[in-house]
């Protein structure tokens, strides 16, 4: 809530828990600030404008967004920083650090989600998802009718995610396994969108593979990447 003395910027975000006439026009902004941005023009504004725009679409509707959204705010945050043209040794330096920051935000993603998989049971015992596919308000029927026809399936598929997410932080830089393991994480997350309804999750953390597609490789010296082109993500 909008409390006396809590600062500009947070009353900003909050404000269209109190002004829902604004809805459209934040709307507006945030879609265009974010396509002015992947364009290129006006260096960090528009990345700012999506930032706070985006905080305020979220808490103005919270149940309206889950863990992938905030993915995408936080690599927002991050592409702040990020700029492929950046020519001087602090630019180049920010940006490479950025970039840095939003692989290790990935990986987290996933090693924190093992991390509270291996303090429970059902990962453990292999009925993660067939208890899963049982939760109907959020699952689809039809495909979870089907899986439930292949126990041993389910059971497989539960330690390959459970194995995955817990080793992924690690494998990935290893270079002959990289593009075998992006495309099971493909699956993973498509198999996510589809059974589980999650398109928004699922395409978050598929968009973010882009991220690894070309792994920078970083002087010790200069604690800069040699390849500049890989900020070009931003």
């Amino acid at each position: 809530m909008i409390r006396q003395g809590d600062g500009t910027l947070k009353n900003v975000i909050y404000i269209l828990n109190y002004l829902r006439s604004y809805n459209v026009l934040v709307m507006a902004v945030h879609v265009l600030s974010a396509l002015i941005a992947l364009l290129g023009y006006f260096r960090f504004i528009p990345k700012i404008l999506v930032v706070i725009t985006g905080w305020m679409l979220y808490y103005s509707a919270i149940p309206a967004f889950n863990s992938g959204f905030l993915l995408m705010m936080l690599f927002g945050t991050f592409a702040i920083f990020m700029n492929p043209k950046a020519n001087r040794p602090s630019a180049i330096l920010f940006s490479n650090l950025a970039f840095i920051a939003a692989i290790i935000q990935f990986i987290l993603v996933y090693a924190v989600a093992a991390f509270y998989k291996f303090e429970g049971t059902t990962w453990l015992n292999g009925t993660s998802l067939h208890y899963v596919l049982y939760y109907r308000p959020l699952v689809n029927e039809g495909p979870a009718n089907f899986l439930h026809q292949f126990p041993t399936m389910l059971k497989v598929l539960t330690y390959v995610g459970l194995g995955y997410q817990a080793s992924f932080g690690l494998l990935i830089w290893v270079k002959w396994i990289k593009r075998p393991l992006l495309i099971v994480g493909l699956c993973f997350h498509l198999f996510i969108g589809l059974v589980m309804h999650l398109w928004d999750f699922a395409f978050a953390m598929i968009f973010a593979y882009a991220l690894f597609i070309d792994l920078p490789k970083v002087s010790l010296d200069s604690l800069r990447f040699k390849k500049l082109a890989n900020t070009k993500r931003a």
